[in-house]
């Protein structure tokens, strides 16, 4: 495509540089002004090119500067030598032919790199020599050395190879010196054979040195005698560890059974590890096995690690309940007495441990591939058939309990924190960790658990302070998981999961039993207007309404009680030894999303507890009206007026059913709150009726003076106030006797209705 339009790029002139074919005398000797300015005017003027050059004078000097002090060495010694030979080239510099003189130095030059390669060559040698030299003496050190195993071990010496020697040297005679003579010496075992392992390590350490390749020949003689002493080595190693481990069968902390097996260990070690893997089927059969025979002859995992005592009674406390019997220890007498045995062992052999860790670390592991193999195999030969049987959980769990703290005893046993996490990752751990079922467990626990509550919530009784024995039955529940005889850790999520279905279910359940508005409309007794007889609500009734007042009561008690057991009991066993705030923000939150049942209830039951008792106590004000014709026909009878015999009826349903008391007092109050106004609101109204009545007779007898009666309506006055003011009394003792506050504005309406105009 043709370029059509496209504004050419800027030609610029290149950089001043090194390189620049204007600047460099090897391709212009002579420096041309003219095509150097002409080169530089695409795009740049004279003062330009002027900075330019200034800038690129500026870089030479400073090179030039960095290359006299690089250099600054040479150009002394240089000038040293011109002004030493300044005569003499002065002298020759007329007559000498220089391409003689350079042709000499070269000449020269090439002699004394002859002469520096052979010095190369001569150190490469000397370098050689040595090294052939190194090898060699360690040789003989093997040789000899050898000797020294064998003297230790037999008091003999056996003379060195000569033919293995013969042959590394050129010469060529045979021998067959390999076999090991009698012992002779009557030095103890444990002295032959710590010097034996000294010079058999040193031995070692000079095999692992010698070229291979270049004396493989001489090597190759020396093995037979080589394994005639490891033979030999390990033939008294056992015999070592058999009297050492003979001894300590007996005490394992004696000293110089100790002392004895440290050595045979190093022994087995130093070998190979066949060795090693012989030394411990040795140290199994002589020691660990019969130790564990012997069964336990002290107590040293107690059963108490399974009493729920202090835990029942800390329950008890937090929530008023009963939690069952005690466990059951004496049970498991057969299992601890076999894991006491195993405990025992362990703990005598800690000094046992100890060694064979410093010793041989992971290879030689006599806690892990000795002790807890034989003993981990003795439990399952013992109870194997009984120990995970998850049919009956109460036996399961205390299994599992008890294994569980004798592990974590054993872990402390351990000889260092290698054998301890190499006793959490051994084999025989983990299978014995596989065999608990512990998903069938928990689906057994969980499936008891919720059909014993559901089977209480049919048939509840009061417990535990709760007058609906309904959440007594929902918080054992909820706490029953997390006993000491049913929680597992592990399980600490899904026993969480269960506590807050069972909160689930006390949602459903108190949804179940909250009684609804139109329960309120209960028939009441009828009543003669004329001959008054209330005496209140009937003690059905007052245990109808008490009990429907105490579901607010029990449900504030039952979630009160739910988290103060949860803080104290639950989270300790959900967090462990672990402050994990993220944690408890979760369980917390979960745990209130589940509660907050209880202050909803408190309108709910308030509409019913409050209009059946506005129902009762307002029956009585039906005798207000009836009663006014009597007023007027006693108020000319009688002196001072008496209260009506009414009045102390008004208020009785309200004192029978805060008799008991067990309404919360915030609670107590606003209802009778309540309860008043509205009582007195239909009193003022039917004491309004009176009086509007009265004033109707007024005017209608003001006109007709012999109709005219004055002191009748006073008197009917006088007794609407003294009935006023009975009833003010007995709100006042109510009060007190209730230990409640009810200050009503309804009393200024009720006694401005009785003022005579």
């Amino acid at each position: 495509m043709d370029d059509v339009g496209v504004v050419p790029a800027l030609a610029l002139p290149p950089p001043l540089e090194r390189g620049l074919a204007l600047l460099s005398p090897e391709k212009e000797p002579v420096f041309d002004v003219d095509a150097f300015l002409c080169s530089r005017t695409y795009g740049q003027d004279v003062q330009t090119i002027l900075k330019e050059l200034r800038t690129y004078s500026h870089t030479l000097q400073e090179r030039l500067v960095q290359v006299i002090h690089d250099k600054y060495r040479d150009f002394v010694a240089l000038a040293t030598m011109l002004n030493v030979d300044a005569g003499r080239i002065k002298a020759l510099g007329g007559d000498t032919d220089m391409e003689k003189a350079r042709g000499v130095l070269q000449e020269l030059r090439a002699a004394l790199g002859g002469i520096q390669d052979e010095l190369e060559r001569e150190r490469e040698a000397s370098a050689q020599a040595r090294i052939d030299k190194r090898n060699l003496t360690a040789l003989l050190d093997i040789d000899a050395g050898l000797d020294r195993v064998q003297a230790a071990l037999r008091g003999t010496h056996v003379p060195i190879a000569d033919a293995a020697l013969d042959e590394v040297l050129g010469k060529g005679t045979e021998s067959n010196e390999t076999d090991v003579p009698e012992p002779t010496s009557d030095a103890p075992l444990v002295d032959r054979m710590r010097e034996a392992l000294r010079e058999y390590l040193c031995v070692a350490d000079l095999l692992d040195k010698v070229d291979t390749e270049t004396y493989a020949a001489f090597l190759a003689a020396l093995q037979p005698r080589v394994h005639a002493a490891r033979r030999a080595l390990g033939t008294e190693s056992e015999t070592l560890l058999q009297d050492a481990l003979h001894t300590l069968l007996h005490d394992t902390t004696d000293a110089e059974g100790l002392s004895a097996l440290d050595l045979g260990l190093q022994t087995s070690r130093a070998l190979d590890a066949s060795a090693t893997h012989a030394a411990l089927v040795q140290m199994e059969r002589g020691l660990v096995a019969p130790l564990l025979s012997r069964g336990h002859t002290e107590n040293v995992l107690s059963a108490d690690v399974y009493a729920d005592e202090a835990e029942r009674a800390q329950l008890h406390t937090l929530t008023g309940l009963m939690f069952g019997d005690a466990a059951d220890c004496a049970a498991a007498a057969p299992l601890l007495r076999v894991l006491d045995g195993i405990l025992q062992t362990a703990q005598s052999l800690k000094s046992v441990s100890r060694i064979s860790e410093r010793v041989g670390g992971g290879a030689l592991d006599v806690f892990n591939d000795v002790l807890w193999r034989t003993a981990s195999g003795k439990l399952m030969d013992e109870h194997g058939g009984t120990l995970f049987f998850v049919g009956r959980p109460d036996a399961f769990h205390r299994n599992y309990t008890l294994v569980q703290h004798f592990l974590e005893a054993l872990v402390r046993a351990a000889p260092s924190k290698r054998a301890a996490a190499a006793f959490r990752a051994h084999e025989a751990t983990k299978a014995l960790e596989r065999r608990w079922q512990l998903s069938a467990f928990f689906h057994l626990r969980a499936r008891e658990t919720v059909t014993d509550l559901e089977a209480a919530l049919r048939t509840p009784a009061p417990a535990a302070g709760f007058v609906h024995g309904g959440f007594a039955h929902l918080l054992h529940a909820f706490l029953q998981p997390w006993r000491k005889t049913r929680h597992v850790p592990v399980l600490a999520a899904r026993e969480w999961r269960l506590s807050l279905h069972i909160l689930s279910r006390y949602a459903t359940w108190l949804a179940s039993v909250t009684p609804a508005a139109s329960e309120s409309d209960t028939p009441s007794r009828s009543v003669t207007p004329n001959a008054p007889s209330d005496d209140g609500m009937t003690p059905e009734e007052v245990r109808h309404l008490q009990s429907q007042a105490a579901l607010l009561s029990d449900a504030r008690l039952f979630e009160e009680r739910v988290r103060t057991s949860f803080r104290a009991f639950i989270l300790p066993k959900i967090l462990g030894e672990h402050e994990a705030e993220a944690v408890r923000a979760a369980v917390s939150d979960a745990l209130d999303a589940s509660l907050g049942h209880a202050e909803p209830l408190a309108p709910r039951i308030g509409r019913v507890v409050v209009a059946a008792l506005q129902r009762k106590c307002a029956e009585p004000l039906r005798h207000v009206r009836a009663a006014s014709s009597q007023f007027r026909a006693l108020a000319a009878k009688q002196g001072a007026p008496q209260a009506s015999a009414f009045i102390p009826q008004i208020f009785l349903p309200l004192r029978q059913f805060l008799g008991d008391g067990a309404v919360a007092k915030d609670v107590r109050q606003a209802w009778a709150s309540e309860v008043i106004d509205s009582t007195l609101a239909r009193y003022t109204s039917a004491v309004q009726t009176i009086t509007r009545n009265l004033e109707s007779l007024r005017r209608l007898k003001r006109g007709t003076p012999a109709l005219q009666d004055e002191g009748g309506d006073s008197g009917v006055y006088a007794q609407l106030r003294a009935d006023i003011a009975a009833l003010r009394a007995d709100v006042a003792a109510l009060e007190k006797e209730g230990d409640i506050v009810v200050e009503s504005g309804a009393w200024a309406s009720l006694e401005a209705s009785v003022a005579e105009a």
